[in-house]
């Protein structure tokens, strides 16, 4: 399943800004950290979960099972639409969807993983936030040539619920229009991912996976939105 430096990469866009009110720390917050490190818990392997996955995008509604009780080749099941009514640009959303990245570790696609925790680059600020809620803007740690291009123009914000220690929100985005590249132009870029944590457990499984990108490349204008919801979570571990 696409992660987030997967999603970020692919897309090669993404921008950013400092509250001036805010004093900057490369230094990660403790609740940040603490937070980053309830992943790494047994019940965060995926093959202890059952979820429905629903992807949304402009090409239709495609609705699927995972259980992870089941062999490999067994775990996801298309439940809407048939296989057979389904067109070559929602077969490529399913398989790709579906699919692990190359190295995706175990609690890769339903968790926050470890390849995702490496997005926080640091310039950390505490930003307004709701009620039992803390916020930190930061810098996007997008890690390779790509990335490189992109800094000066991203921004990230992460959201923790107070009295339970875990992440709710992650949220990369562009501010505002840019050039990545001297012949492309992004007018919208922005990643919002949501987590919940079920009763009983101490690890936040991921609720919604979202994307918006519009721009224009070698006079073509482009579009995708694409939004990923899980449901009906199972815990199925010892």
């Amino acid at each position: 399943m696409r992660s987030l430096l997967v999603s970020i990469t692919a897309f090669c866009a993404i921008s950013g800004y400092t509250p001036v009110w805010a004093l900057m720390d490369d230094v990660m917050p403790a609740q940040l950290a603490d937070a980053v490190a309830r992943r790494h818990v047994e019940a965060g392997a995926r093959e202890n979960w059952r979820f429905t996955l629903t992807v949304e995008s402009e090409v239709g509604t495609i609705i699927g099972r995972y259980d992870g009780s089941l062999l490999a080749d067994q775990q996801w099941t298309l439940l809407s639409p048939m296989r057979a009514d389904m067109t070559e640009e929602q077969m490529d959303i399913w398989i790709d969807t579906i699919e692990p990245d190359e190295g995706e570790t175990a609690d890769g696609g339903l968790f926050f993983s470890d390849e995702e925790a490496e997005i926080f680059g640091g310039d950390y600020v505490v930003l307004p936030a709701a009620a039992n809620r803390i916020s930190y803007g930061f810098t996007p740690n997008l890690g390779d040539e790509d990335g490189a291009r992109m800094e000066g123009h991203i921004n990230g914000e992460v959201t923790i619920v107070q009295d339970t220690g875990v992440i709710e929100s992650v949220r990369v985005f562009a501010p505002e229009s840019f050039k990545p590249h001297p012949i492309a132009r992004l007018h919208t870029f922005e990643l919002r991912f949501g987590f919940e944590l079920l009763d009983g457990q101490s690890v936040p499984h991921m609720t919604s996976f979202s994307t918006q990108l519009s721009g224009n490349a070698a006079f073509q204008d482009f579009s995708q939105d694409l939004t990923l919801r899980f449901s009906d979570v199972e815990y199925i571990g010892q």
